[in-house]
């Protein structure tokens, strides 16, 4: 855990603080609504469902959803060090680095090809800062 935050009294101060208190508890909820089960695929067919109907709902419930996961893993694992906090952790990043692309459907040409677009979301481009 070192390598992560050298600081080990800074995260049992965190633990410990009440100005933290609610935050936490807000993220292990997060957790155990969210990482407790499975990693849901994320399917083509969902990604198209915005190009033909103009609908957000189904893709960035499942995008957000892993989102949700990689950062209250994190966050679980960097403050209580869990050997199944950072298996999630660990799946989940190799889950998102699977994705077709880290931008949402409504910010790029899915019929395009991905090297010939012009613009960056910033979607796609948080992804690399938070893996």
């Amino acid at each position: 855990m070192n390598y992560l935050f050298k600081d080990k009294q800074a995260l049992e101060n965190i633990k410990n603080d009440v100005f933290y208190a609610e935050f936490i508890e807000d993220v292990k909820k997060l957790y155990e609504t969210r990482a407790m089960s499975n990693i849901e695929v994320l399917p083509y067919s969902i990604l198209k469902i915005y190009s033909e109907t103009g609908s957000r709902k189904e893709y960035e419930d499942l995008y957000y959803r892993r989102r949700a996961i990689l950062c209250s893993s994190f966050i679980l694992y960097l403050l209580y060090e869990k050997e199944e906090d950072l298996k999630k952790l660990e799946d989940i990043i190799l889950v998102i680095c699977d994705e077709y692309t880290w931008a949402l459907p409504a910010h790029f040409d899915l019929h395009s090809p991905l090297e010939e677009q012009k613009s960056a979301s910033i979607y796609m481009s948080q992804k690399p800062v938070k893996l």
